[in-house]
């Protein structure tokens, strides 16, 4: 219930934040047209979605039944209640141009409890984890307080990661954007996981840090996958799904489909974890807050419907689903959003900590060492590791 307050104050308190900002209209540029064309694609998109997650079969019989016993253990009636708060939001989410919603730059960090990586050799039986994503997983790269820095050090066992996330890429592929897999050099999910799997050159990646980590990488070894995606494939504008194929690289399902079916068939023994795409409030050019992830649109539908169907991509094939857009594990929300995030998106280091927290909790479930439901936890209660 607490969570859900929290979520209908985010609400509120973006609502009001519009209509206090001077001359409102103009700044989130709401057309009453644009917004029937909106909810209709909305309800288009959650219709298809819905028939895919129905329809569509499990791949992997092992996720499958390590992801329905969490479902059953992790999953709150509260959780519910959050994702009927946000769809009934976003039946009247604010329809603004795309170019309104600004992507903010990350800034400088002064970095508090960095954690050691332990150095893992060639003979050691470790847990092998591949974290893929975007700049939630590449933001502070390097310092020990990256989100996979800090998953490793919750992991009892040896754990070796390897990052491969690169920040401002999303899981689809450009709209337009030819999928032959000669020449390919787009650096979205499908594209690392098809460099990953060796089916296209890798040379497209040789400026990014990510080639390198990829290269020391043996798929078969991998134990899990942690793939965060969403928030790119939202602002550049992403179609949700296709009415024609569950397997449509330029769109965020079917994107999500083939990377992971990519990964499957070089990692046989990994299991997958599937992040959506955290809670944040957008702001404009102009340094002015137009709604949160909840409530704008740009034509496609709300951020929080990006997070839908990472949920329906894992239900429907038995993967693990750590939900950050709802407040299911932890309490970011309208109300906490500045505690958490540094720009309305990214995360500071706490929040690093907490999400890092979250990750490891499943990972120590499937290996066995954390058998316990898991806690819910506040931002101003929370203390790394304890």
């Amino acid at each position: 219930m607490k969570k859900k307050l929290a979520i209908i104050l985010s609400v509120f308190t973006v609502m009001t934040a519009l209509s206090g900002c001077d001359d409102g209209s103009a700044k989130t540029s709401v057309e009453a047209n644009n917004m029937e064309s909106t909810e209709a694609t909305s309800e288009a998109s959650t219709e298809e979605s819905t028939a895919d997650a129905s329809t569509e079969t499990s791949e992997n019989a092992e996720d499958g039944a390590a992801a329905a016993d969490s479902a059953s253990t992790e999953a709150t009636e509260d959780t519910q209640n959050a994702q009927d708060t946000s769809a009934d939001s976003a039946q009247t989410a604010t329809t603004v141009a795309p170019e309104e919603v600004v992507e903010p730059e990350l800034s400088e960090e002064t970095i508090e409890n960095p954690v050691q990586v332990e150095e893992v050799k060639e003979e050691d039986d470790a847990i092998h984890v591949v974290f893929m994503g975007d700049s939630q997983f590449d933001n502070a790269r390097g310092t020990g307080s990256e989100i996979p820095a800090y998953t490793a050090a919750l992991i009892p066992q040896k754990t070796k990661v390897y990052n491969l996330a690169i920040g401002g890429t999303p899981a689809s592929l450009e709209r337009n954007a030819t999928d032959a897999l000669d020449g390919w050099s787009d650096t979205c999910f499908v594209g690392m996981a098809y460099a990953l799997a060796g089916k296209v050159d890798r040379s497209f990646l040789d400026k990014y840090e990510a080639r390198a980590v990829m290269d020391t990488i043996d798929p078969a070894t991998v134990d899990f996958y942690v793939i965060e995606y969403g928030a790119n494939d939202y602002i550049n504008g992403k179609d949700l799904s296709s009415p024609n194929s569950s397997f449509d690289v330029h769109t965020f399902r079917g994107a999500l489909e083939v990377g992971i079916n990519t990964l499957k068939e070089v990692s046989p023994n990994a299991k997958f974890i599937l992040c959506s795409p955290s809670y944040c409030m957008w702001y404009n050019a102009d340094g002015y807050a137009i709604g949160d992830s909840y409530t704008v649109s740009k034509g496609i539908g709300t951020l929080s419907d990006y997070a839908d169907i990472v949920n329906n991509v894992c239900e429907d094939g038995g993967y693990t689903y750590v939900d950050t857009m709802y407040s299911t594990y932890f309490d970011l929300n309208g109300t906490t959003v500045d505690s958490y995030l540094s720009d309305g998106l990214h995360y500071k280091e706490l929040g690093r900590q907490i999400y890092a927290t979250t990750i490891a909790h499943f990972i120590n479930k499937a290996l066995g060492t954390d058998p316990e439901p898991m806690s819910y936890i506040e931002i101003d209660n929370f203390s790394f590791g304890s």
